[in-house]
């Protein structure tokens, strides 16, 4: 719902007389920053986990002796590590982008 009706769901939440509005430019750029943050914080967490993921991988591939199973390791986990450092590259690159989607879907 916070894709598809910011204004709405911010007017209810928030009730600012007309004398109070803030400047459209500056609700831009406060909405820029957040998702510029928001990509920031999925970066590191996709980072961190990645470096947990392949170390855990270097582990068990050093301590096992003899072929090493490919099975035996937890693969899906890896691919959502690297399918969120991929979505938390495009949050923080494409913050410009996303913040103007939302405002188009947002008039209308």
């Amino acid at each position: 719902m916070l894709w598809m009706y910011p204004q709405q769901l911010s007017n209810r939440m928030v009730k600012v007389s007309p004398e109070d509005s803030i400047e459209h430019d500056l609700i831009y750029s406060i909405e820029k920053i957040s998702v510029s943050i928001l990509g920031l914080y999925l970066l590191f967490n996709a980072i961190s986990d990645l470096v947990f993921n392949i170390s855990n991988y270097l582990i068990m591939w050093a301590t096992i002796e003899g072929d090493f199973p490919l099975a035996a390791y937890n693969y899906p986990v890896l691919i959502a590590t690297v399918v969120e450092l991929f979505f938390a590259l495009w949050l923080f690159f494409k913050t410009k982008s996303i913040v103007s989607f939302i405002h188009n879907k947002a008039k209308g």
